[in-house]
């Protein structure tokens, strides 16, 4: 290749080179594909959506940043719960966002010298159910024996003690408490410290916001208790008093138990009963009943 051709392809390629170097210098306006990107929503919605949503928006800016944008960033939008307005229509919810609000958030994604031209006019909309909640208890079935000589020494310890739910109103209705498994062990001697599942309601519908819970049951030594107490009463113009022994079995460290001495009038004779915290056992009352006067 001689001087002259090799003058006249440098000459031509630094002619196409400047021409193109100075076409970027300009503004175009192009359409380019965004990627959403959805965040904050519940994971139920997340579900629903599915997937991340591409849109086509038109921006205008100089040849030379739309390329370099486009490799450093690839043009990606993130949605959050909060950039949608929410519309409650009975049991289910629709996020909205509004063609402007979409144009305002793709032109504050984009650096300084992008202008956004032409946005979707679609509105992006999804719809949720949401249903209402309710507070309920958490009970724990117990299958417990204690060894010889050992005892259950104070209530259950339940954490956390309450769970929400949601579903259906007509379903929540006819809920007052979330059951666990069964917690079952045989011949303890030691309080007892475990987790268990709340389990699943049968309407799938209904959604726990607790999964576990921890369960503590103490265990201890236990001891017999006597516990001594009066009556004074009156029944037909007769009066009755006495005392009447309940023997207890408690745990080791308990020295005093709250008593409540009951009584029942029947036909013939006047019965006894007594009101004890639940994990005391009531051995006897003696005595049990006592009878009525003749007329």
């Amino acid at each position: 290749m001689n001087y002259r051709v090799r003058i006249f392809i440098i000459s031509v390629f630094l002619s196409v080179l400047l021409w193109f170097v100075n076409h970027l210098n300009h503004e175009f306006t192009v359409k380019v594909p965004f990627t959403i990107h959805y965040s904050g929503f519940s994971p139920d919605a997340s579900t629903q959506l599915n997937a991340d949503t591409t849109i086509e928006a038109e921006i205008t800016s100089k040849g030379f940043s739309l390329i370099s944008y486009y490799f450093k960033h690839q043009y990606l939008i993130n949605l959050s719960k909060a950039d949608f307005t929410p519309v409650v229509r009975g049991d289910s919810v629709q996020y909205i966002l509004h063609p402007e609000d979409l144009m305002n958030i793709i032109a504050q994604s984009l650096p300084q010298g992008f202008i956004v031209a032409k946005a979707p006019e679609d509105t992006l909309m999804f719809s949720f159910v949401s249903y209402p909640t309710k507070e309920v208890p958490i009970k724990v079935p117990l299958s417990i024996t204690c060894a010889d000589g050992y005892m259950i020494s104070g209530p259950v310890r339940i954490s956390p003690r309450m769970v929400i739910l949601n579903g259906p109103i007509e379903i929540l209705n006819g809920i007052d408490s979330a059951i666990t498994n069964t917690i079952e062990s045989n011949d303890i001697s030691d309080t007892l410290s475990t987790e268990t599942n709340i389990q699943a309601f049968s309407d799938k519908r209904i959604r726990s916001s607790l999964k576990k819970v921890r369960i503590i049951i103490p265990v201890e030594k236990s001891k017999l208790l006597v516990v001594k107490k009066s009556y004074n009463m009156e029944h037909k113009n007769h009066k009755y008093n006495g005392e009447v022994e309940i023997v207890l079995t408690v745990p080791e460290s308990i020295n005093n138990v709250n008593v409540v001495l009951r009584s029942d009038v029947g036909d013939e004779n006047i019965s006894f009963r007594v009101q004890v915290p639940d994990f005391i056992k009531v051995n006897s009352i003696s005595p049990e009943t006592i009878p009525l006067s003749i007329q």
